[in-house]
């Protein structure tokens, strides 16, 4: 039955488990995750059709190779794209108190010193 689907973008989900080869790579090259589930999905039938499909592939194994193609890309973006989504506390963590500070105009920190010395 999924053999028979149109070829078409809206039908690729369900063409990835086609049995009809050209019908599966049509729907491999037309297929785009909406979510980060539709990408393990993606990614493990790319492993299994086009790698060695008997080979386990587990949720650790995709965030392994997650991890790694992060190594890859991720200093090619600007560091405004690096940080995006990162909460405050996430960006600020493991740096110094001085790493901190540095670059910050001298007025605001003292404007915060005296906040802090007259909220205590």
């Amino acid at each position: 039955m999924i053999n028979q689907l149109e070829l078409h973008p809206r039908n690729a989900p369900w063409g990835l488990f086609a049995t009809d080869e050209a019908h599966w790579r049509a729907a491999f090259r037309s297929y785009r995750p909406r979510s980060d589930l539709g990408a393990h999905l993606h990614n493990l039938i790319a492993h299994h059709r086009f790698g060695e499909g008997k080979m386990a592939h587990t949720y650790e194994d995709m965030k392994r190779e997650a991890r790694d193609w992060l190594k890859t890309y991720l200093p090619q973006l600007d560091p405004e794209e690096r940080l995006e989504g990162l909460d405050p506390e996430a960006r600020l963590k493991g740096l110094d108190s001085e790493a901190r500070l540095k670059g910050l105009d001298p007025d605001v920190i003292e404007a915060w010193l005296k906040k802090q010395r007259s909220d205590h």
